[in-house]
């Protein structure tokens, strides 16, 4: 992520990226350069970025402990509402719902952009329940909406948890609670039919996606994106969920004939049946899930194919 609004003539004109790599010995590769243009003098969006955690960053922190700072403004007139009830937090692709606090002054950020209505109450913050995740690689984003209603993504990155003690078994125990299987062949035979889709964030429609011939359920979408497949049959009905039903859930990423974890960055809620992800920057391409219900003692599966287009690719309907 480049906050544009930091560049020379503060993000109007056309700029030259340049890229380099460096490996352990020090020996360095230019990997090419890329044009890009912007024009933040016409920008409608809210913008903005996550101070904490920094790309990297392990949570506890020695001095921000498990506090996801942030701060975000819009383009004039509009505002963003002080009680921070139009920010949201995603957490793995699941959404945890608003940022604890928004409101406040930011010397930084007042100074680099007065003039806003936001300008001297644009700082939040959200505190991480850290005992509720396994120790790993993980990534947050939040997405913010100001008076009219537009939204935008406001910093995505991946950082680190590392629980100690009581935080690390609690975490532990709730995924070794899930289940797990050895191998495809410990996969059931029987399939279920369709499950409901959200593509976006806040205010997605839940889509119904049916299985192909060979009983492979085809989801589409844009890379930088986020998705929730709905594997329970009862199309968001929250009344009757898994939870209520006896089911759980457990998934895997396919590659070749080998089961793998679910990738860095998703979250399946193993109760009601609820995939999330949240895909990082380089995730294009087709991706294979198996999930497996287990209800009252009757194991079946689904099979997901996820497949990430570019962002200059068109979504299609065909899938569905």
């Amino acid at each position: 992520m480049m906050l544009t609004y930091g560049l020379a003539r503060r993000g109007n004109g056309t700029y030259v990226l340049y890229a380099f790599v460096w490996d352990v010995e020090g020996n360095r590769t230019n990997l090419g350069t890329k044009i890009i243009t912007c024009d933040n003098d016409n920008a409608v969006k809210p913008f903005g970025t996550l101070d904490t955690p920094a790309p990297g960053m392990t949570f506890p922190h020695s001095y921000y402990g498990n506090i996801n700072f942030g701060w975000v403004l819009t383009p004039q007139p509009k505002y963003i509402p002080f009680d921070g009830s139009t920010i949201f937090v995603y957490i793995d692709g699941e959404l945890k719902g608003n940022v604890d606090e928004y409101g406040n002054y930011s010397a930084s950020v007042a100074e680099m952009f007065p003039g806003y209505v936001n300008t001297d109450n644009s700082y939040g913050h959200y505190f991480i329940d850290l005992g509720s995740y396994e120790n790993g690689v993980h990534t947050i984003q939040w997405t913010a909406y100001d008076s009219e209603g537009v939204g935008e993504g406001i910093g995505s990155r991946y950082f680190n948890i590392q629980n100690t003690g009581g935080a690390q078994a609690e975490a532990r125990s709730r995924v070794e609670s899930m289940g797990m299987v050895s191998s495809l062949t410990s996969i059931p035979e029987n399939s279920v039919g369709y499950v409901g889709v959200k593509r976006g964030y806040v205010g997605a429609d839940l889509e119904m996606f049916y299985p192909d011939e060979n009983g492979i359920v085809n989801v589409e979408m844009k890379e930088a994106g986020r998705v929730e497949i709905h594997l329970m049959d009862l199309m968001g009905d929250e009344a009757l969920y898994a939870g209520n039903l006896g089911a759980h859930y457990t998934g895997y990423l396919v590659v070749g004939q080998e089961l793998r974890p679910l990738p860095i960055g998703s979250t399946l809620d193993k109760d009601k049946g609820i995939f999330y992800w949240m895909p990082g920057a380089g995730f294009i391409g087709e991706y294979d899930f198996v999930f497996v219900e287990n209800k009252r003692g009757i194991q079946s599966k689904f099979r997901i194919k996820i497949i990430i287009l570019p962002l200059s690719f068109n979504i299609g309907h065909h899938m569905k």
